[in-house]
């Protein structure tokens, strides 16, 4: 099987996000697995995920069908070669040049900045190897964790969307974050 998230990877001194391999399944699972109480309600996916390995694999070849189809990047992110969790360029359209950064960070691994590391590797690598324009970050008002993520990326406050966010089954605001290219005129 391939998997192919990603063509390349990114990194800074602490966090790699880099593509996920065959041999990255097993590893990505036990992440998910152990981390499965956290991420009810909070990622969409995990609804759909039953707790098996083939769930990660349909999750992966997923992630390889939006690269493939370039409406979405998916990097898994690493800590002292350890996945950690993954960070994504998704929903990615042309006219405007844009996309949303997504991710999710492992239970284990919550409280290092690796979201914050993620986003800051994210926002460069749109901006100058994808040329797109413009990033959002969405974030439920109950999220504060990735409201401080957004802002320490440099993202800004553009709107609030009322309940359009549906985390442990509870509608609630979505705070909805910009951040644009540095455009020369």
């Amino acid at each position: 099987m391939q998997i192919r998230t990603a063509s390349h990877t990114l990194s800074d001194l602490a966090t790699t996000l880099r593509p996920a391999m065959p041999a990255d399944i097993a590893p990505l699972h036990q992440v998910i697995e152990a981390s499965r109480p956290d991420l009810i309600g909070r990622v969409p996916w995990i609804e759909h995920h039953d707790g098996s390995i083939e769930a990660t694999t349909a999750y992966l070849r997923k992630m390889t069908n939006f690269h493939a189809e370039a409406v979405g990047e998916y990097f898994l992110v690493e800590k002292d070669a350890s996945i950690c969790g993954m960070a994504f360029l998704h929903n990615r359209t042309l006219d405007p040049p844009a996309a949303s950064v997504g991710y999710w960070i492992g239970t284990r691994h919550v409280g290092q900045g690796l979201a914050t590391s993620a986003v800051n590797l994210l926002v460069p690598h749109a901006f100058g190897r994808l040329r797109l324009h413009r990033l959002e970050l969405r974030t439920a008002r109950s999220n504060v964790a990735s409201q401080r993520v957004a802002a320490k990326a440099g993202f800004k406050l553009h709107s609030v969307t009322i309940e359009t966010s549906v985390l442990d089954g509870v509608r609630e605001d979505e705070f909805v974050y910009h951040i644009d290219a540095e455009l020369d005129e």
